[in-house]
């Protein structure tokens, strides 16, 4: 009966070791509404997810951290989201930017993935500032597919990772067809990602085919969230690819076996029915009654 007890006994303490460790690291939590909440950090530190400002030397894109990101920290006391939701923040997207510091942004961006040694601290700092108040520009879907075209390592830094999924928001809130088309692509045709590995925390630590998946999938879904006039022709072009009947081919790539990487006809159903929805809220209330 004790020999019994043992696994839970020591899964008990290891969630109390954990716990310990959680309020070390964290300070005692505070009870809201009868649920724990950890103390928000303080606006000035870096906060988890952040980019470390410490490896950025550019004065004038940690000036333009300041003014929006800290900025926006200090005026949502309540509210002020960690970066991994920040573009779900209206307060903080809608914040213009100058024609001239959207211009500097583009241009560290080029110059960013164009060094020999790429800073991914520096570019993820970028990509997150041109969520607030970027206009639709043509240089960013060129940026954008320059970045997921790079030769990827065999194992890439959780940085690189996280640079990926937060340049997929920057096309998502590009709202262009330019932002579209590249979507489009990146979502409908599997060579786009290339053969090298892709393993990052960011998506997938060992399986590469998982992570361009994943990447195709949140393609697919951003494309769906664009005007109904610009995605609609793209995700029917996908079902003249992807008719009802089409079965994806297996595909045995260097760390797995069998998987389907093609996306479905469900899936593409699913987000073009999304999209007519969209359309009709949208003509609606133009329409005579």
């Amino acid at each position: 009966m004790r020999t019994k007890n043992i696994p839970m006994m020591a899964f008990f303490v290891a969630a109390l070791c954990m716990a310990a460790m959680a309020s070390d690291t964290l300070g005692p939590p505070q009870i809201s509404e009868g649920s724990p909440l950890y103390p928000r950090p303080d606006p000035n530190e870096r906060w988890p997810g952040d980019p470390d400002l410490a490896q950025i030397t550019d004065e004038r894109l940690l000036q333009l951290w300041r003014d929006t990101m800290i900025t926006y920290r200090h005026a949502n006391p309540k509210d002020g989201l960690f970066v991994s939701a920040i573009v779900h923040a209206p307060e903080y997207t809608e914040v213009p930017k100058t024609p001239e510091d959207q211009e500097y942004l583009i241009a560290a961006l080029s110059r960013a993935l164009a060094a020999e040694t790429i800073n991914w601290d520096e570019v993820r700092l970028i990509l997150l500032l041109m969520y607030a108040g970027m206009e639709p520009d043509p240089r960013i879907p060129a940026l954008a597919e320059q970045m997921f075209k790079l030769p990827r390592p065999m194992k890439m830094c959780a940085a690189r990772g996280r640079a990926y999924k937060e340049m997929m928001h920057v096309l998502r809130l590009q709202q262009s067809d330019d932002a579209a088309a590249l979507l489009y692509h990146m979502a409908v045709d599997r060579t786009f990602w290339g053969n090298d590995p892709f393993h990052t925390p960011g998506l997938h630590k060992t399986n590469t085919e998982v992570s361009v998946v994943r990447m195709r999938r949140i393609s697919l879904s951003y494309l769906s969230e664009m005007p109904p006039a610009i995605a609609i022709p793209y995700v029917e072009r996908m079902l003249e690819t992807y008719p009802e009947s089409y079965e994806p081919e297996q595909l045995v790539v260097e760390n797995i076996t069998g998987m389907k990487s093609d996306l479905t006809y469900a899936q593409i159903r699913m987000h073009l029915d999304k999209l007519y929805r969209r359309l009709e809220e949208e003509t609606e209330p133009s329409l005579p009654r």
